[in-house]
């Protein structure tokens, strides 16, 4: 099972450069989880196979690969997190379409 100190570990990079780049940058999960897809980080495989392969409305579980990373990210005292209204917002992960499972989530930027 990946614990959230795995998961802070991994994610914590890819808030940095969202930093970086764009100096106060919140990310949310969703974006988070396609860019570890995006690196193939071995990460990946461990949710999947603890949560199942797919993310959003209609991925038939509640607690997804999204889900679990934002959970972690949010118990992390390094990383600030917000919520956003994201009714009529949509995501493309690997190729597809993504609807968020619940138009309420979380947006994380470090500390």
């Amino acid at each position: 099972m990946v614990t959230d100190k795995e998961i802070v570990e991994v994610c914590f990079p890819i808030l940095k450069d969202a930093q970086k780049d764009w100096g106060t940058m919140f990310l949310n999960a969703y974006q988070i989880w396609a860019l570890l897809l995006d690196i193939d980080d071995p990460i990946c495989k461990d949710l999947k196979r603890a949560h199942g392969d797919k993310v959003g409305a209609g991925a038939g579980r509640a607690f997804t690969p999204v889900v679990r990373i934002a959970h972690a990210l949010s118990r992390s005292e390094k990383i600030e997190h917000h919520y956003v209204d994201g009714r009529f917002t949509k995501f493309t992960i690997s190729g597809k379409d993504v609807v968020p499972g619940d138009p309420i989530y979380n947006i994380f930027r470090l500390r």
